[in-house]
C-alpha cells in the first residue's frame, strides 16, 4: 500500500474542496471510478474463465499468449483495493481518501488509455511538433492483409515505412525542393469503429518540408492543400511499392506460412474471426454477428469525398488538417489518433442479454448496430467457481457480524441480489462511503481500537475473497479456505 500526504492549498485540499469549505476557491468534487458498472468489465468478469478454457481446448499445449491473459486479468483488478491502493491525507481537515490503483494496461482499458491519450497529445504539442501546418493521412489496408498485419509487427512497420517515404516524395514534389525534409508522427490503430480487427495508420505529417539556405537558415515551405488527384497518386504509389516489397519477401501469395496459427491457434482464430466479424471460439465459431438495420440487398456505393483515394483495397484519406497556430486543434487531432480502441458509451446490454455496439456511422447497407449472439449478463451465482467455493464463502461470511455480512451482500450482489455502490449502501444506512468500505457505523461506537482493527482486517479478507471469486473463476487456483485463512 502506498501512502502520501498531499500539500494543502491555503490549508485545505481535496476533502475540504469536496465539502465546499474552501476560502476563495471554487468547490470541486471527486467521484471514484466504478469499473464494475462498465459493459466491458462485466463481460470479462462473466466470460473470461470460459474464454480461456475454450481457447485452451484448441491446443493441448497453448491457450492464448501469456501477455493477453495478463492484460485481461489486470483490467479486472482495476480499482480493487485489495490489489493496490494509495491513501491520501488532507492536512487541512485531517481526513483520508483511499484510491484504488489502475491496471496500467496498454490494450483496451478505457481509463488507462484515456490518460495515455491525453499525456501523449500534450507532450507532442508542447515539445515535439513545431508551429507549422500539419495534415492527417489515414491509410486503411485491404481485408486480405489485416489478419497478417495484426500479428506481424515487422511487416506492419514495412507497410508504414512505404507510406512515410511516399508522403515525403509527395511533399518534395509539391514544394519543388528535392532535398527538403518533412516529419510525421504515426498512431497505429488496430480496430475500426465496429471493433473489427483492421490495422490502419493515422499519420500526422508536417504539411510541407524544411529546407536550409545560407540566407534565411532553416525555413519551412508549405505544400498546400492536396487535390483528389494528388491523394489518388499517393495511394496508387503506396500500393505498387507494397506489392513490390511483398514480392521480394515471398509474401505475395496468400498461402504463405501462417506463423500465428502454428504458435497460437486460439489467438489466430480470434484474429480471423475479428477481421470477418464472426464468432471465433466455442458454439459461436463461424457465426456472423447480428447487424441491426442492414439491408441484405443493398448495393455497395463509393463515397465521393474530397482528398480521398481508393485503389485495389487501399484507402487513403487526407481531409483533416490543422493550421500553424491552431495548437488546440492539433491537440484534438492527436488525441483522436491516440484514443483507446473501445468507446464505452457506445456499448450497452440489450433487453435479452447480448452486447450491442452503436456504430459511429451507418454502413453502406444501413447497419447502425452490431450485436453479439451470446448472452453477456451474469448472476452472482455464476461468478463462483464451484459449490465448494460457495460454501467456503458462506462460511467466511458467517464469521462476520450480521451488519457487516449484509454490507458485503449488497456490495457484491451475493445470493442473487443486485450489486450496489458504496455510495448507495451509505445512503441506506446513513453512512459515508469510507465507513461503508470498512463496514463500521455509528451503531458500533464505543468498540475499542483493537477490535475495530480486527473487524476491518476480517472484512478486508472477505472483500478480497469476493473479488477473487469474481475475477479468478478458473480451476486449479489456490483453495479458497487457504486464501481466506492465510
Amino acid at each position: 500500500m502506498l501512502s502520501a500526504a498531499v500539500p494543502s492549498h491555503h490549508g485545505e485540499t481535496s476533502e475540504c474542496l469536496r465539502r465546499g469549505r474552501t476560502r476563495g476557491v471554487a468547490s470541486a468534487s471527486y467521484e471514484a471510478g466504478n469499473p464494475a458498472k462498465s459493459v466491458v468489465y462485466r463481460v470479462l468478469q462473466t466470460h473470461l474463465a470460459t474464454f480461456l478454457q475454450t481457447a485452451g481446448a484448441l491446443d493441448d499445449t497453448t491457450s492464448v499468449p501469456r501477455f493477453v491473459e495478463k492484460e485481461l486479468r489486470a483490467f479486472l483488478d482495476w480499482g480493487v483495493l485489495a490489489r493496490g491502493l494509495i491513501r491520501l491525507h488532507c492536512s487541512g481537515c485531517a481526513r483520508d481518501h483511499v484510491v484504488g490503483l489502475s491496471c496500467k494496461g496498454r490494450g483496451f482499458c478505457p481509463r488507462c488509455g484515456g490518460r495515455r491519450m491525453a499525456e501523449t497529445a500534450a507532450h507532442l504539442v508542447d515539445h515535439i511538433i513545431p508551429r507549422v501546418p500539419v495534415r492527417q493521412w489515414v491509410l486503411t489496408l485491404p481485408h486480405r492483409w489485416r489478419y497478417r498485419i495484426g500479428y506481424d509487427h515487422a511487416l506492419c512497420k514495412r507497410f508504414l515505412r512505404v507510406l512515410g517515404r511516399e508522403l515525403q516524395a509527395y511533399h518534395r514534389s509539391k514544394t519543388g525542393y528535392v532535398g527538403g525534409h518533412s516529419g510525421s508522427v504515426t498512431f497505429i490503430q488496430r480496430f475500426n469503429s465496429g471493433l473489427a480487427l483492421s490495422p490502419h495508420f493515422h499519420l500526422v505529417a508536417l504539411d510541407g518540408v524544411f529546407v536550409e539556405d545560407a540566407t534565411h537558415g532553416l525555413r519551412f515551405i508549405e505544400a498546400g492543400e492536396p487535390s483528389k488527384l494528388d491523394v489518388a497518386e499517393v495511394v496508387s504509389a503506396v500500393h505498387a511499392r507494397i506489392y513490390s516489397m511483398l514480392h521480394r519477401l515471398g509474401l505475395e501469395d496468400e498461402a504463405s506460412e501462417d506463423a500465428l496459427a502454428s504458435d497460437s491457434p486460439a489467438l489466430a482464430a480470434c484474429y480471423a474471426g475479428s477481421v470477418h466479424r464472426r464468432g471465433a471460439l466455442g458454439a459461436a465459431a463461424g457465426k456472423a454477428i447480428a447487424k441491426l438495420g442492414s439491408d441484405p440487398h443493398a448495393q455497395w456505393g463509393e463515397h465521393d469525398r474530397p482528398r480521398h483515394g481508393h485503389y485495389e483495397g487501399f484507402d487513403l484519406h487526407a481531409g483533416v488538417a490543422s493550421g500553424a497556430d491552431d495548437r488546440q486543434g492539433l491537440e484534438h487531432l492527436l488525441r483522436y489518433g491516440a484514443r483507446s480502441a473501445i468507446a464505452g458509451d457506445r456499448l450497452h446490454f440489450t433487453a435479452d442479454g447480448p452486447v450491442a455496439l452503436e456504430l459511429k456511422r451507418r454502413y453502406h447497407d444501413g447497419t447502425y448496430t452490431a450485436q453479439t449472439r451470446a448472452a453477456a449478463r451474469r448472476t452472482a451465482e455464476d461468478s463462483v467457481v464451484s459449490e465448494s467455493h460457495k460454501e467456503s464463502l458462506a462460511s467466511l461470511m458467517g464469521e462476520l457480524s450480521p451488519f457487516e455480512a449484509q454490507i458485503l451482500r449488497y456490495r457484491y450482489g451475493f445470493d442473487g441480489g443486485e450489486e450496489r455502490t458504496l455510495k448507495e449502501i451509505g445512503q441506506m444506512y446513513n453512512l459515508s462511503r469510507e465507513r461503508s468500505r470498512i463496514g463500521s457505523s455509528t451503531r458500533r461506537g464505543g468498540a475499542d481500537c483493537r477490535r475495530a482493527r480486527a473487524v476491518a482486517a476480517k472484512q478486508a479478507r472477505a472483500a478480497w475473497v469476493a473479488n477473487w471469486a469474481f475475477n479468478r473463476r478458473s480451476a486449479g487456483e489456490r483453495d479458497l479456505h487457504q486464501v481466506a485463512n492465510g
